[in-house]
This record gives C-alpha cells, sequence and structure tokens, in this order.
C-alpha cells in the first residue's frame, strides 16, 4: 500500500473523506513554481486552483481537481503548504472548495475565538435552512481535524441557523446565532454551550420583552459570571441574560455619527485591559446601486453601565465589490475577532459566498480610537 493510500484509509476509518478534504486549503505548496499555461475556461473554483504550474517534484502540477493527468494538490501526497508568516497583509481565503470540500453548501459569515489555548472556527453553509459547522484550526490556521456539525435542536430555529458569533462564558465555549422559523419567517437570536468537543451542550432562547420581529446581531459578551449583550449600539443598550431570562440591564447615550448607516452588531465584544472593543457594521448606498457594507470599530467600558467610550470615526474594512459577481449586496460581515500577539484576526464573511481571516495591528487600531466625546 502506498503512503497516500495508507493517509486516505486512516481518515476513512476516521469517518471523513480524502485527506485533502479535511485539512487543506489554498496554500500554495512549498514545491510549486510558476504557472505556465493559464487558465480561461475552468468555472467553480477560483480561477488559480486550476493554472497548470511547475512543480519540483511531479514536474507540472494544478492546486484544484486533476486535469488531462497532471498532478493535483488535492490528492498529492507530497503536497507541504506553505505556512503563513501573520502580518496586516494576512488574508487566506476559505469556501467549498478549499475547506472540508465533503461538506454540503457554502462557507460564509463565520466566527473565530481562541478557547482553551486552540483556535475554534465556525460558519453558516447556506442562504435557506442553515447549518452551523465548526472545526479547530493550527496556530498557522490550517483546519486540524474533522468539522463538527451543530446539532441544535429547537423551535426558534426550526428551519434555519445562522450567522454564528463565539463567545466565552464562565470558561465554556458558547455561541450565539440567528434562528429562522420559516422560509420567510421572522429571526430569533439563541445561543448554545459547546463542549470541547465541540458538540452542543444546552441550547437557549432569550425572551426579550418588546422584541422585534427581526432580531440579529446582539453582542454578548460575560461580565461577572453573568451574560450580557449588546442589544442596540446607539443608543447603547444592554441585556442581562440568566438562561432564557432577561433583563435591560443598562443604557447610556452613544453620540456618534459614523457617516453612514445605522450601525448594527457583527462580532461578540472582546476584554481588552479595561475596555470592551466591538467590531460592528454599517451599510451605505454603494455607487454600482448595491448597498455596501463595512466593518466599524468602537469600545465600551468593562463595568456598567457599559458606557461607550472610544471608536475610530471611520470604517477599518468596507466590502470589494469586484469579488461580488451576483450577491443582492456587498457584503463584509467580521462575525468573530481574536487577539493574537500583536494581531487581530478577523473572521470575515464576504457577499454570502465566502470567507477569510484578515490580519490587522492591534497597535494600528489602538491609534486610531479617539474618544467619543471628541
Amino acid at each position: 500500500m502506498t503512503r497516500a493510500e495508507k493517509i486516505t484509509l486512516a481518515i476513512k476509518m476516521a469517518g471523513g473523506g480524502h485527506p485533502a478534504h479535511q485539512q487543506r486549503y489554498n496554500l500554495p505548496c512549498v514545491h510549486e513554481e510558476a504557472v505556465v499555461e493559464w487558465c480561461t475556461t475552468c468555472t467553480g473554483a477560483p480561477a488559480e486552483w486550476n493554472h497548470i504550474r511547475s512543480c519540483a517534484v511531479h514536474d507540472r502540477a494544478t492546486r484544484g481537481a486533476n486535469k488531462a493527468g497532471l498532478a493535483s494538490c488535492v490528492t498529492c501526497p507530497d503536497y507541504q503548504p506553505e505556512t503563513p508568516e501573520f502580518s496586516p497583509d494576512t488574508s487566506l481565503r476559505f469556501d467549498e472548495f478549499n475547506l472540508y470540500p465533503n461538506l454540503p453548501g457554502r462557507r460564509f459569515n463565520p466566527s473565530l475565538i481562541r478557547y482553551n489555548n486552540r483556535l475554534v472556527f465556525i460558519w453558516r453553509n447556506g442562504w435557506a435552512g442553515s447549518d452551523l459547522y465548526a472545526c479547530r484550526l493550527t496556530e498557522k490556521l490550517q483546519p486540524d481535524g474533522l468539522a463538527t456539525k451543530l446539532e441544535i435542536r429547537h423551535p426558534a430555529c426550526s428551519y434555519g441557523r445562522e450567522d454564528p458569533r463565539l463567545f466565552i462564558h464562565n470558561d465554556k465555549l458558547h455561541v450565539s446565532f440567528t434562528g429562522v422559523t420559516a422560509r420567510h419567517g421572522h429571526t430569533n437570536v439563541l445561543y448554545a454551550e459547546l463542549g470541547d468537543d465541540l458538540q452542543v451542550r444546552s441550547v437557549r432562547f432569550p425572551q426579550i420583552s418588546g422584541r422585534r420581529d427581526w432580531e440579529k446581531n446582539f453582542g454578548f459578551f460575560s461580565w461577572n459570571g453573568e451574560i450580557y449583550a449588546v442589544y442596540t449600539i446607539a443608543p447603547h443598550r444592554i441585556l442581562r441574560i440568566q438562561g432564557e431570562r432577561t433583563t435591560w440591564a443598562y443604557q447610556t447615550d452613544n453620540p456618534v455619527n459614523w457617516g453612514g448607516g445605522e450601525p448594527h452588531g457583527g462580532a461578540a465584544p472582546v476584554r481588552v485591559g479595561d475596555e470592551f472593543w466591538s467590531f460592528a457594521h454599517d451599510r451605505v448606498p454603494g455607487m454600482n446601486g448595491k448597498q455596501r457594507y463595512r466593518t466599524i470599530v468602537y469600545s465600551f467600558a468593562s463595568e456598567p453601565p457599559f458606557r461607550p467610550e472610544r471608536w475610530i470615526p471611520r470604517p477599518i474594512v468596507v466590502a470589494d465589490p469586484r469579488t461580488n459577481p451576483d450577491n443582492y449586496s456587498d457584503v463584509i460581515w467580521s462575525g468573530g475577532v481574536c487577539l493574537f500577539g500583536d494581531l487581530w484576526l478577523l473572521a470575515n464573511g464576504h457577499h454570502d459566498r465566502f470567507c477569510s481571516i484578515d490580519a490587522m495591528r492591534h497597535d494600528e487600531l489602538n491609534s486610531r480610537l479617539i474618544p467619543i466625546s471628541d
């Protein structure tokens, strides 16, 4: 039995498909050399996957599926990905072609967190009737082991589970998400506790007095052994959540003028010193007639009443319409952020089509935050 056959057999015995389907994504192989033939006809996977390249081991190869009998990085036992050095220019794309392609659906609107000294990544897989999948990532952002489907059963999300946000409460991993009850039904905000194996331990549906039919984008965070959530950003309205019971805890003014649309939540707020940092979003009309999403950042105090303190007056990221061929809006949505050394890692969703992990320098963002009073 060849080395490749042994690896394939081991993964199948563990319940997975081909090892490339479990662990590989679009990092170039260390043996890869220059493009010798450019692909102009392939559809589906990103075009760069289908170019024919020189290979130091196999003469010629492609990153994608086997083509004309050439070696393929997808099945090659000699594939060794180049591990990225994190920098503000780091951006890794994940989609259904390179992140667990044996699993159904798309890969978008993800979240990311560091839990028990390991990175956890989660995403939704569809537009209607969506499910959530989670996996671990290595320190080099490579998928580590098999992905886990979150088996969530609750009447408030009987049709779909969307837009997950990971957060930690009392040293336990949790995820908040949007639940959908019917194809055109109203949406609900729920949260679940996950075990160390990423399996669902419990699901809660907070009952909110005076709630709207369309509920999304709460910013869950933990303080003093209790769960709170930013319900609206301006004004800064805070919910206290105890299981499924909620109370309106605090409300303070947030007199910022984003110069754009109404701000909405994104990633779960992250504690940094005496503040929580919140990576949120708004949307504005774009030049192409579509709505254009933008990532915005503000901070609020780490003690009640959690008053907003600083903000960056301009969006830090704006959706790129050049990467959006067919969605109704140009979308960038940061569903999870993680402070990794001196870099922020942002888990971004793009146009309801694919996702990425992008790096931004903490010192640079911190220098741009100014007091809201200014």
